[in-house]
């Protein structure tokens, strides 16, 4: 594996494990192939941001992301494209799962 440029703030397993999503403090995700052990994609998936949360949905099909902007996104992995994508700022300015209500 890459040594990595910016602070790892997410790390976590796919469903199969497989894969490997980390994000950063720069907004990036990365994705690993396990089996490989190499890099499979990377995107700036939160410009200008800290992203806080990377997870796997439990098809293994889909990241979801949180960060620091107050958004959480919902990424494709066949093409990395954004599926939904939903404004969830607390009133601390802390960006979570829990302070969107339902997706």
């Amino acid at each position: 594996f890459q040594v990595y440029e910016a602070e790892i703030n997410t790390l976590n397993f796919s469903p199969d494990g497989q894969f490997l999503v980390s994000g950063d403090n720069q907004g990036y995700v990365q994705l690993w192939s396990m089996p490989h052990q190499q890099q499979y994609a990377t995107w700036n998936a939160h410009p200008q941001s800290i992203l806080r949360q990377a997870v796997f949905h439990p098809d293994g099909q889909v990241i979801v992301s949180a960060a620091d902007d107050g958004t959480i996104k919902l990424w494709r992995l066949d093409n990395l494209n954004v599926l939904f994508e939903k404004s969830c700022q607390s009133a601390n300015g802390a960006t979570g799962f829990a302070d969107c209500g339902d997706l």
